[in-house]
């Protein structure tokens, strides 16, 4: 009997504490009275069509959108009234209610937060997620993509004398700040305040334009100065600037300047905005901005963070999911990572990093970070999906890492420079084995600039002839995905992921041909360090014939690329290929060393980007002839390119190329025997043995005239 009524209550207790199942969109408290509903599929597209939007895309499940929806809606708070004079909403997307627009936007995770504006996407935030910063992006954004003509903001622009230029060149500030320099002494405090400009016809342009720069590098955490030359006259000629002096005194056609200064830096923290870019616009001056902030810094970067930057969704894949974009991933983000051990490195070591910033600043999609490990671990990690992608063929063996050569790759000196571009899945090692080489700054940048160039960049009509002239020594081929943004998004990005795979997979075999050349220089080396000891040589021979470096080669490369239809087809035309003939997802291969173009598999098909194993197997044939696995020779266009350097094919025997030889030469031969026995020979045949039977007896009269 007690048995049954502790049962009972147990029962009762039960239900009592039970609590009801978690509606779809519980939140921990009520939202603000007029915070809006997440948007849904009746009124996403509608919404976002008018004005800008920052939407966060979120799961009431994930704990990281519980902890930002508190901050989400006192942002929301704060700038609701400001957003409806800069045209711009806070809004969002429950991707559990509304999976279908997540999926078509391609959301990978939650929370996602993403700028739209009236024709789509702009741009995804990666930036802290609290209202401070968010209210940042938000104002940065409406001064880089909004209508800012009719758009009246305060200046945040501070009057600079030449005492308060010193002190922010001796490193006493805290924040960035970039200064403007203007040939006059009128400009106010409020330097949005009308001032009178002698011999600047566009000053008054540039002081507007100023006002909204200043505005919006507050986004990006910066202070903004601005600066009389005419009254501090020796100060701005001694940074270059004489124009502006003299001109604020006597007379001139100038235009402003502009200089970014690094807090707590006493050197090389002065950055002088390049004078042949336009100084009012406004897009450019951020992205300088921004870069130089960045890269001054040099901040570290954990192990983690290195192996999700080559994870990354290449931006390819976003243009096209994003087929409105006003602006989508402005391209491929390279990390140049500085390695050390922090138990050998000392400080003269990082001073290479500071001569980095300037030159890296015209390198686009270019940051510096610093990373305190060892690369062989970090590269096996990197490499794990690279090897998961490229086994999509069961038919072939497994691929797998090829340590030995990964550790060949990586053999460096502490400390060294590591790139890593974005979604590529791979990692870039400097080989230096001295501390001279790694405090030299053109050996950097030379190893730079072959080593960053993109995965898959962009072919354009303005660009065409710069990716046809990369370093053709190295990079001879070009695969190029023709594509479209209005093809449907499905089968536009299928083939894309596929056509990438092909590049891992080429990029697999091109590896193990290099270390096995390399494998080969060695035994080399060993069979004649061996002959050389038989023979007794000098010791002192053998010596220096052992302390022989043997060098990595890394050529035979494949610039992949993409061509968008919609906005450049006109370039076929350039190449001579017929609109007529294109499929859709076409791949075409050039090969820039014989100036050919290949259009087609081994089979006589057609290249397409879903034929992973054709595109492989057609480069190969092209780069490592003695690597294909197929022996049809590819059918090949000749094309009518410039280049600006030689390129030198090096001596491969082709195997599956012996056939064409031989046909080649009974052709020639029949051609011959068959011109021998034309009407045509025979006339020419006679015309030249009379002429040469009449200069015969002429030279034999003109000897004998010349004896008597």
């Amino acid at each position: 009997m007690l048995y049954s009524y502790l049962w009972s209550f147990m029962w009762l207790l039960a239900i009592a504490c039970a609590r009801p199942p978690p509606k779809v969109d519980e939140r921990n408290d009520k939202p603000p009275r007029g915070f809006p509903l997440p948007l849904n599929k009746k009124n996403f597209e509608v919404e976002l069509s008018n004005g800008f939007h920052l939407v966060e895309f979120y799961s009431p499940y994930c704990s990281h959108c519980k902890n930002l929806a508190p901050i989400w809606e006192d942002t929301w708070v704060s700038f609701r009234e400001e957003g409806k004079k800069l045209n711009m909403k806070l809004s969002q997307v429950n991707c559990v209610e509304s999976g279908d627009i997540c999926h078509k936007e391609d959301i990978r995770a939650y929370p996602t937060i993403r700028l739209y504006g009236p024709d789509g996407f702009l741009e995804e935030y990666h930036g802290k997620r609290t209202k401070e910063e968010f209210l940042k992006f938000a104002r940065k954004s409406i001064m880089e993509y909004g209508d800012t003509d009719d758009l009246i903001l305060p200046s945040l622009s501070k009057l600079l004398s030449g005492k308060d230029f010193s002190q922010l060149i001796s490193g006493k500030s805290t924040k960035p700040m970039l200064v403007s320099f203007w040939p006059t002494s009128d400009m106010q405090e409020d330097s949005s305040v009308e001032t009178k400009f002698n011999n600047c016809p566009k000053c008054e342009i540039y002081q507007r334009k100023w006002n909204l720069i200043n505005n919006a590098v507050d986004g990006l955490g910066v202070d903004s100065g601005h600066l009389n030359c005419g009254s501090e006259q020796n100060l701005c000629e001694r940074l270059g600037f004489a124009d502006l002096a003299s001109s604020a005194k006597s007379g001139g056609n100038v235009k402003p300047r502009l200089a970014l200064i690094i807090p707590k830096k006493v050197t090389n923290n002065l950055f002088i905005y390049p004078e042949g870019q336009d100084v009012s616009n406004q897009a450019d001056v951020l992205d300088f901005i921004k870069r130089i902030s960045v890269n001054s810094e040099a901040a570290e970067i954990s192990e983690s963070e290195i192996i999700d930057y080559s994870r990354n969704s290449m931006p390819l894949f976003s243009e096209f999911v994003h087929t409105n974009a006003k602006k989508v991933h402005s391209g491929q983000n390279i990390y140049i990572i500085f390695c050390y051990n922090h138990k050998t490195v000392v400080p003269e070591d990082f001073t290479i990093l500071e001569h980095l910033v300037e030159p890296l600043a015209s390198r686009p999609n270019t940051y510096l970070r610093k990373f305190n490990g060892t690369i062989p671990e970090l590269t096996k990690k990197v490499y794990d999906p690279f090897y998961q992608v490229v086994n999509y063929n069961d038919s072939e063996p497994r691929k797998e890492l090829n340590e030995e050569f990964q550790t060949m790759a990586a053999v460096t000196e502490y400390p060294t420079f590591l790139i890593i571009k974005e979604g590529e899945l791979q990692t870039h090692v400097f080989n230096g084995f001295s501390t001279t080489e790694m405090r030299n700054l053109d050996t950097i940048l030379d190893w730079i600039d072959d080593t960053i160039v993109p995965s898959l960049p962009k072919l354009t009509w303005d660009n065409f002839e710069e990716m046809l002239n990369v370093n053709p020594s190295k990079y001879r081929t070009m695969a190029i995905l023709l594509m479209s943004t209005k093809w449907e998004y499905d089968d536009k990005v299928n083939a894309a992921q596929k056509f990438f795979t092909s590049f891992l997979d080429y990029e697999h075999v091109r590896m193990q041909k290099m270390f096995e050349i390399v494998q080969q220089e060695r035994l080399k080396k060993a069979n004649a360090i061996e002959k050389m000891r038989e023979k007794q040589e000098n010791t002192k021979n053998i010596l220096a014939k052992m302390r022989q470096e043997i060098s990595h080669p890394n050529d035979r490369k494949v610039q992949y690329m993409y061509l968008d239809l919609a906005k450049d087809e006109r370039l076929l035309k350039r190449l001579g290929v017929h609109n007529a003939n294109i499929a859709p997802n076409q791949v075409l291969l050039i090969d820039k060393a014989r100036k050919t173009l290949y259009a087609e598999n081994h089979f006589e098909e057609r290249l397409t980007g879903k034929d992973t194993y054709g595109i492989r197997e057609a480069l190969l044939s092209i780069n490592i002839p003695e690597k294909c696995q197929l022996s049809t020779i590819l059918r090949a266009q000749h094309l009518k390119i410039k280049l600006q350097k030689k390129i030198k094919i090096p001596h491969v025997k082709v195997s599956n190329g012996s056939n064409s030889n031989i046909l080649y030469f009974f052709a020639i031969l029949l051609l011959l025997v068959l011109l021998r026995k034309s009407p045509v020979y025979r006339m020419v045949s006679r015309k030249w043995h009379s002429h040469r039977a009449s200069y015969q007896a002429n030279t034999s009269y003109s000897k004998l005239e010349a004896q008597d």
